[in-house]
């Protein structure tokens, strides 16, 4: 029964937020119909409050470019309902991000940076490793029981690897979706191989989301808190997900880059050079 009222208000509420999102502060990339479907997160205090909450922090990240601007992306990304609900975020904790949010808030009356329209790339890819430099390898545990994803060992096949730094809870990581799968199915037979590196803690809610989205390629996660234990984010200097990695068969990094578009337009280069090629 208690499931059935959570069902019916998360109904009622969606049309709610969803127009809170779009019609009067503006965000349109939040993903909000996601995480308010009603069999996917249970309602409760801090997940309705990230839910009114996150439009005030994509909009302070969208319009705002501080001389650092890694703070506002992780806030914006780590507060979802979602992200709330697996490391079960206390209702104290909430409310302080919100007192810190408001003030955030109101310091979007200072005058907009003009650096504030570059492409994501100039705000969260200058941490990345640079073209030509060698990827550091990993091995970390599979999404298949027992095994471990090795960079070297996939390399060592004389694949092409896309490395898809990413997470469940994060809305563009979603988003981006349909496209990697676009190219795993274009270049299925090619030597071009994709790895999900997950940074979820939830091991369910990371197998759900591969399933859900049937994304069929190499999964693996160290099931650790983002930037608190993790060892790739420091190693590949990621401060956005999802970012992504196009490494040379030698380990060499193509192409370092937060847009999808960029990675794609790397692979046709590299596909119409006859580098990835079929076997």
């Amino acid at each position: 029964m208690g499931r059935v009222k959570e069902a019916v208000l998360a109904s009622l509420a969606r049309p709610i937020v969803s127009s809170v999102s779009a019609g009067i502060l503006g965000a349109p990339h939040c993903q909000f119909r996601q995480c308010w479907h009603p069999w996917r997160i249970p309602l409760s205090v801090p997940s309705v409050l990230a839910s009114l909450a996150h439009p005030i922090v994509s909009s302070v990240s969208a319009l705002w470019s501080p001389s650092s601007p890694d703070f506002f992306s992780y806030i914006y990304q780590i507060f979802t309902p979602e992200y709330i609900y697996q490391n079960k975020y206390t209702h104290q904790t909430v409310m302080r991000i919100l007192y810190m949010l408001s003030f955030i808030w109101l310091l979007m009356l200072v005058p907009v940076s003009e650096a504030s329209g570059q492409e994501l790339d100039a705000k969260y890819a200058t941490t990345l490793l640079p073209p030509g430099s060698m990827a550091p390898d990993f091995s970390i545990p599979s999404i298949v029981e027992g095994d471990t994803v090795s960079l070297s060992h996939v390399l060592a096949r004389g694949s092409y690897v896309i490395v898809d730094f990413w997470a469940s809870w994060c809305s563009d990581c979603r988003r981006g979706i349909p496209s990697m799968k676009s190219l795993a199915e274009e270049y299925g037979e090619y030597n071009l191989e994709i790895i999900g590196v997950s940074y979820d803690t939830n091991p369910k809610a990371w197998r759900d989301c591969v399933e859900q989205y049937a994304m069929r390629w190499t999964h693996c996660s160290e099931l650790k808190r983002w930037h608190y234990g993790t060892t790739t984010d420091t190693a590949y200097g990621i401060k956005w997900v999802p970012t992504f990695y196009l490494i040379a068969p030698d380990g060499h990094v193509v192409i370092a880059t937060v847009e999808m578009d960029r990675l794609i337009q790397a692979v046709r280069t590299l596909a119409g050079e006859g580098k990835i090629r079929k076997p």
